[in-house]
């Protein structure tokens, strides 16, 4: 990763990228190793949780991390949280650290609002309020790394098991249309 991509707004917290290297059918390297030609690349992967990494000329740039909450809403995972209302938790509602941890990658995202974590039921709410913000986070996770990658990277790649949802695969095409767009099977 580039240096700048480590720091936080704190000097006593660093950034550490933790990305899905396997998972259903999308390795971020071997996704990036299959589209020729390419040397701005965006992989995002939407599963349980949802990580993306930018890539400049096969090497990482940046990337996220969904165990910390420095990534999109996912199904189990929280994402980006605003702190006064994580504090307010932590102190105001006595929750300890654990159970924070907990609410950030286990049984956040989603699954707070739901109760599942079943991607099959989960995707019959579309249109709900939490649902479309799982999507709306995904999509300002893509444009903010694609700003990383000089506003417009020669591919971003879609995959993990919802990218078999036509729904969500529209969603991101008709707010990322000025982006290239595959989903990963088709780098196979």
């Amino acid at each position: 990763m580039i240096d700048e991509a480590w720091l936080s707004g704190l000097p006593w917290i660093e950034r550490s990228p933790f990305y899905h290297e396997r998972e259903h059918g999308l390795l971020h390297e071997e996704a990036i190793r299959r589209v020729k030609g390419a040397d701005r690349i965006l992989t995002v992967y939407m599963g349980l949780e949802t990580s993306m990494v930018a890539w400049r000329r096969g090497e990482i740039i940046d990337a996220d991390n969904y165990s910390t909450g420095d990534s999109p809403m996912g199904v189990i995972t929280s994402g980006w949280l605003p702190n006064s209302g994580l504090l307010s938790l932590l102190y105001e509602r006595g929750f300890s650290l654990e159970e924070i941890k907990k609410l950030i990658w286990g049984d956040g995202g989603l699954k707070a609002y739901y109760g599942v974590e079943r991607i099959e039921e989960l995707a019959k709410r579309e249109g709900d309020a939490p649902f479309e913000a799982f999507i709306y986070w995904t999509i300002k996770g893509i444009g903010g790394m694609s700003a990383i990658l000089k506003g417009k990277p020669d591919v971003v790649i879609i995959g993990g098991p919802w990218s078999n949802y036509r729904y969500i695969l529209e969603r991101l095409k008709k707010h990322l249309s000025f982006l290239t767009i595959l989903e990963s099977e088709k780098v196979r």
